[in-house]
């Protein structure tokens, strides 16, 4: 279990993944540099 929630912080941090806030509610922002039609890839198998 801690293997796979290391990947899920690596991959994360290679996305430049970071929490953020709108008033009281609080979000995960995957991908701050998203566009349109973009597909966000958030498999674990191919990370090392």
């Amino acid at each position: 279990m801690r293997n796979v929630l290391e990947k899920v912080r690596k991959k994360l941090a290679k996305l430049g993944a970071r929490r953020e806030r709108i008033g009281k509610i609080w979000y995960v922002n995957l991908k701050p540099d998203y566009r349109f039609r973009e597909i966000i890839d958030l498999s674990l198998e191919d990370d090392e």
